[in-house]
């Protein structure tokens, strides 16, 4: 288990629970708002998905940050 926490499309804070070679099981660490197909996807702390590391990063990007939560 890797436990490195990471910024999810400069977005919100995930905790990587598992490395593979193609993608990486992550645990999101807070509330946060994705868009997958230009539809809008809440994402909850506790919640894990399968990602592609390179949309994983160590600090945040602000052009990609979408609107907060409300």
């Amino acid at each position: 288990m890797s436990g490195k926490v990471y910024f999810y499309k400069g977005i919100g804070r995930v905790k990587v629970i598992t490395e593979s070679e193609g993608y990486w099981l992550v645990e999101a660490l807070e509330d946060f708002v994705d868009y997958i197909d230009d539809k809008k996807i809440t994402i909850n702390a506790g919640e894990r998905r399968l990602v592609p590391p390179d949309v994983l990063s160590s600090g945040v990007n602000s052009s990609s940050i979408k609107a907060p939560l409300s």
